[in-house]
């Protein structure tokens, strides 16, 4: 029953989105890695998003910018309807006022 016990735990504590809060430098780590924006457009977009939605909806976005889909299926259910659509929505709409943001001098 012990090992069970631990496994389970181990399990859940490789899973970095579940176990801790995201912050701006995971954001930003995946928007490079998994997108065609710079790193200060990332930056920009994970500080926006951070303003903008609850810290558990910014973990899922962090997991969806990531494509962390096991992620994803652990955070979802803890989301209301409107922070999945916030944060579901958010690559259409917040790195395009970062970009507009950058370009007014």
């Amino acid at each position: 029953m012990f090992e069970v016990r631990v496994v389970i735990l181990a399990a859940l504590l490789t899973v970095p989105s579940v176990a801790g809060a995201a912050t701006v430098a995971d954001f930003v780590t995946g928007c490079t890695t998994t997108t065609n924006l710079g790193a200060a457009l990332c930056e920009c977009s994970a500080k926006k998003a951070q303003g903008e939605m609850s810290p558990k909806a910014f973990e899922f976005l962090v997991a969806i910018v990531a494509k962390d889909k096991a992620a994803q299926a652990a955070l979802a259910p803890q989301l209301s309807v409107e922070e999945m659509m916030k944060a579901g929505t958010f690559m259409t709409r917040g790195p395009a006022a970062c970009g507009r943001q950058q370009a007014t001098p």
